[in-house]
């Protein structure tokens, strides 16, 4: 990584093409789906999610360790923040308006990435699942700090990624639907409903078919595993 400041966020979407996107594409190939590039932009969109919650999280120690920030400058210059407030750890309104915009963006890629899990095999979509779950939970830590990420790096307790993952099971249990699970346990808030859209209203048709399942296989398991590793570290 050359780069330590990102002016805008098609600068950062480059960065991430070689980085957290490109893990996204080696996974797909590896679970191999029947509809690949159906199922490609959003293995694209849910790589860079991951990996922006990690910026976002990271806040606080990238400036410490590496003298970088993720957040592009376009966004800091909008609300009027400075890298030297950054710097400083000086947590204000300003800021908590730029984690706020920020997280949101991020939450519309994870929306994108969550509607293409059904064209993966069915014994891999619950590790997949499962680790939009977790890496967004994060966001949901970061909202009860007030946006404050300047004053400490928040994680996730082995206990909070036990509990997550018992519930997203049961929720994906009972409705066979990964967006239907993610809605119901992530800390991502559900878009308002599009019932103009064609292929959510095959969702559950597609997904009822694919219930033959009783538990997440090994391959899922393993999916979310090496996701998990591979993206920036277990949550």
């Amino acid at each position: 990584v050359t780069a330590d400041r990102y002016d805008t966020h098609d600068d950062l979407e480059e960065y991430l093409r070689g980085s957290s996107v490109a893990v996204a594409y080696m996974m797909l190939a590896v679970m191999d789906p029947e509809e690949k590039e159906r199922a490609r932009p959003h293995a694209k969109a849910l790589g860079e999610a991951f990996q922006l919650t990690n910026f976002l999280r990271d806040v606080r120690e990238d400036i410490v360790d590496y003298d970088r920030i993720y957040i592009p400058q376009s966004t800091l210059s909008e609300h009027d923040v400075t890298e030297e407030q950054i710097a400083a750890f000086r947590f204000d309104d300003d800021f908590a308006a730029a984690m706020r915009a920020e997280l949101e963006r991020t939450e519309r890629l994870y929306r994108t990435g969550v509607e293409g899990i059904r064209h993966l095999p069915a014994d891999c979509r619950f590790g997949v699942l499962l680790s939009a779950v977790l890496y967004a939970e994060h966001h949901r830590q970061i909202r009860e700090h007030g946006y404050d990420v300047l004053s400490a790096r928040r994680t996730l307790t082995t206990r909070r990624r036990l509990w997550l993952a018992a519930k997203t099971w049961v929720h994906y249990k009972h409705t066979g639907d990964p967006v239907a699970a993610f809605e119901a346990v992530s800390a991502v808030p559900p878009e308002e409903p599009d019932n103009g859209d064609p292929d959510r209203s095959d969702v559950a048709a597609d997904t009822n078919r694919d219930r033959r399942w009783a538990v997440p296989g090994r391959s899922a398991i393993r999916a979310a595993g090496s996701l998990l590793r591979r993206i920036g570290g277990l949550v």
